[in-house]
């Protein structure tokens, strides 16, 4: 590396700053001499910050990498790797990972509930159904009952009363309704 020094009034003279035989690798660590460096324009001592062989390692290991993502995307395609695909799918949506992630997407999407906020609405109401009082005993979790003209929550419903709401907000079935009670 040349170096400007000014030695008297006025004079400049370049002198060469010893320059180093060798090189710390950043990737492997170990001291190497500089003709095991690639070139690079952009650092300071315009050599490469990784030795050759860990650059060849490096890029070795990432065609690697990508060869199996292309032989992964063509079985991927092929009838053995859909059906792999698809038993790998049938055994992640048992999981309770899956089902607890598909409740808290239903929640979020349907009524703009969260889990902790659904949460909240059971321990709000005792645990019980809002309409019959009744803890729901056919084993299903308490279901979110919403105005279906505004889509306002209005509480949680065992089954049986959160099915027969929805017939009540469907006004032409409970005039019906009405009108063959009075018949019979």
């Amino acid at each position: 590396m040349k170096r400007l020094e000014t030695v008297g009034i006025g004079e400049e003279v370049t002198t060469m700053s010893p320059i180093p035989k060798e090189k710390l690798c950043s990737r492997c660590k170990k001291k190497k001499l500089l003709s095991e460096f690639c070139v690079r324009g952009d650092s300071k001592d315009g050599l490469s910050y990784w030795c050759g062989d860990c650059r060849k390692k490096y890029h070795r290991a990432e065609e690697r990498k990508e060869i199996n993502r292309q032989a992964s995307k063509k079985h991927h395609k092929t009838e053995k790797g859909k059906a792999t695909q698809k038993r790998a799918a049938q055994k992640y949506h048992g999981t309770a990972k899956a089902k607890l992630k598909y409740r808290r997407k239903n929640l979020k999407n349907s009524y703009g509930l969260t889990l902790e906020q659904y949460d909240q609405m059971v321990e709000g109401q005792g645990g019980v159904c809002a309409i019959c009082g009744e803890i729901n005993v056919s084993g299903h979790r308490l279901l979110v009952d919403h105005d279906h003209k505004t889509d306002k929550v209005r509480g949680l419903l065992c089954y049986r009363c959160n099915f027969g709401m929805g017939f009540i907000d469907d006004e032409n079935f409970v005039n019906r309704s009405k009108k063959y009670l009075k018949k019979t």
